[in-house]
């Protein structure tokens, strides 16, 4: 069929050449591509050092990130992507992001011997993002971890914490199965006592401690069905009251600048002692005069006592509360207030109180207009408005 001297031969020859000719071509992109790609990734190496020099912590970001789309799995820079991430100051990840990406930075130090000094660091992220993210057996695991044999009275509040409010949450102890064989002993120690103890205990080490004495206001005072087994639960409820007014003036007395001290004191001590608190309350607001949280829970006090004036029938006495609140809720609208339900749903009730009808109704629907979501709090009173007025 083919002449074996002339065309076939010619053709094989034909074909040997392109062959060599794609193979040369073809080595020549690939290593051409190569070197390109490592001079992008020199020049972006190069970027990154930059700007963690000059403290740009945005372009770092957007650097490694560029950076880990050729190189994935580089470890040194995982780990600084990481640790960026997790930092309080950088764009807000979710858990669901972020939690992996601390657990895989870790997964490359223990690795790579060189990034080991940098596990700490990655691990107390971790712990705080576990804590936040309400995965209380993984946050427990790695104050284990954490832990060294001289006790940490910082580690062992973090401990405390999350045992009470998974408590409060789940009903159960976190730490359960969560202590591996080597853990250091103050924590397993620590772990064998009720979580209301635990608290107690911490809070010897940490005398004043604003979170720790919230968490036991609120199992003394505020929910004292968590008490369960705990040495507290031994005290009937003015036993109770008296052992949180001195703990309460404890906190307040290290921590006088602190407006959430003075939140913490005064929803605490507003269900012992009433008048004790407003007086409290009212000490905050002249210390704290554009603070949003204090702002906030004046204008609660204020409507509080508000109520109580227009149930009395004392004119007098609503009409200078409803000056004083209106005067907080116009601080807080002005400020970071002016997006929050709280603002608007606590300005419609003065309006109510005015018998303002419509504009009660009014600064609801701006609320719904201008507030970030949920809104359902604002479209219950405005239902409620119409509903009491018997209008569709």
């Amino acid at each position: 069929m083919f002449d074996p001297d002339s065309d076939f031969s010619l053709n094989w020859k034909a074909f040997l050449i392109s062959l060599a000719s794609l193979l040369v071509v073809g080595t020549s992109l690939f290593f051409a591509h190569r070197i390109q790609i490592g001079r992008l990734e020199k020049t972006l190496l190069g970027q990154i050092e930059s700007a963690k020099e000059s403290g740009d912590q945005e372009q770092t970001i957007k650097s490694l990130n560029r950076y880990m789309v050729y190189q994935p799995d580089a470890p040194r820079q995982k780990v600084e992507l990481a640790e960026l991430m997790a930092d309080p100051d950088a764009p807000k990840l979710g858990y669901e992001v972020l939690i992996p990406m601390l657990y895989q930075a870790i997964a490359s130090c223990e690795q790579n011997p060189e990034l080991e000094d940098r596990l700490p660091s990655l691990r107390g992220k971790l712990l705080d993002n576990l804590s936040l993210a309400m995965r209380a057996g993984e946050a427990v695991e790695q104050i284990a971890k954490l832990a060294s044999d001289e006790i940490d009275v910082v580690l062992d509040k973090k401990l405390a914490l999350i045992r009470y409010r998974n408590l409060v949450v789940a009903g159960e102890d976190p730490s359960m199965g969560r202590i591996f064989p080597g853990t250091a002993v103050w924590v397993i120690q620590q772990c064998k006592l009720d979580p209301v103890d635990h608290l107690q205990e911490a809070l010897r080490n940490l005398k004043g401690d604003v979170e720790l004495t919230a968490m036991l206001g609120n199992a003394c005072i505020l929910d004292r069905t968590k008490l369960g087994k705990s040495n507290l639960s031994k005290f009937d409820s003015q036993d109770l009251a008296s052992f949180m007014k001195l703990k309460l003036i404890e906190m307040m007395g290290k921590n006088q600048e602190s407006p959430e001290a003075w939140l913490v004191n005064y929803q605490i001590l507003s269900k012992i002692d009433p008048e004790k608190a407003a007086g409290d309350i009212e000490k905050a607001l002249e210390k704290f005069p554009d603070d949003t949280s204090i702002l906030q829970q004046a204008a609660v006090h204020k409507m509080s006592k508000l109520f109580v004036a227009r149930a009395g029938g004392n004119s007098d006495a609503l009409r200078a509360l409803i000056d004083q609140t209106e005067e907080i809720l116009g601080k807080i609208k002005t400020g970071v207030g002016m997006r929050s339900t709280f603002t608007y749903a606590s300005l419609s009730e003065l309006a109510l109180a005015k018998n303002q009808k419509d504009k009660a109704i009014e600064l609801l629907e701006d609320g719904l207009r201008v507030c970030e979501p949920p809104l359902i709090d604002l479209r219950l009173r405005i239902a409620r408005i119409y509903n009491q007025g018997n209008e569709p």
